[in-house]
C-alpha cells in the first residue's frame, strides 16, 4: 500500500458509534454498529453507511439496509424499516457471552438506536465533531 485516502465528510453528515458488552472497559464486545448520516436539504436521507461488528469473522457493512433507507424522511419510525432481513447475511457465532441470535437480534436493535440518534443530531443541526 503507497498510500490511504478517506475522504472528507459532508459538513452536515453526523456519525457515531454504539457497543453492546458485558462491560465497557472491556474491548470485546456482543454487538456493535457504526454510521455515517448525511441529511438531505429536504429533511431526508441524503446518503448513509452502517457497519456491523463483533457479528461475523469481520465488520460487515449492510448495503441493502443503506440503500433501503435512502430518500426517507429522517422523521421516520426507524423499528419498522430495520427488520431481520437484514441481518441475515451475518455470521455471529455462539458463546459465553451471547448466542447466535441474540447478537443478531442485539445487533437490529442497535442499528435502529443509531439512526434514531443520527437523524435526531441531523434534525437538531448539531454541527459534525
Amino acid at each position: 500500500m503507497t498510500g490511504l485516502l478517506v475522504p472528507t465528510p459532508d459538513s452536515a453528515a453526523q456519525s457515531a458509534f454504539l457497543k453492546l458488552g458485558a462491560r465497557h472497559y472491556l474491548v470485546i464486545s456482543i454487538a456493535m454498529v457504526a454510521g455515517v448520516l448525511t441529511p438531505a436539504p429536504d429533511g431526508t436521507i441524503a446518503a448513509l453507511s452502517l457497519a456491523i461488528g463483533a457479528c461475523s469473522a469481520v465488520a460487515q457493512r449492510l448495503s441493502r439496509l443503506e440503500a433501503a433507507l435512502i430518500g426517507l424522511p429522517l422523521d421516520v419510525d426507524f423499528s419498522s424499516y430495520v427488520t431481520g432481513d437484514y441481518f441475515s447475511d451475518l455470521d455471529p457465532i455462539d458463546d459465553a457471552r451471547a448466542t447466535a441470535d441474540y447478537r443478531r437480534e442485539a445487533a437490529q436493535v442497535l442499528v435502529v438506536r443509531l439512526l434514531n440518534m443520527l437523524a435526531g443530531k441531523c434534525r437538531a443541526g448539531v454541527s459534525h465533531e
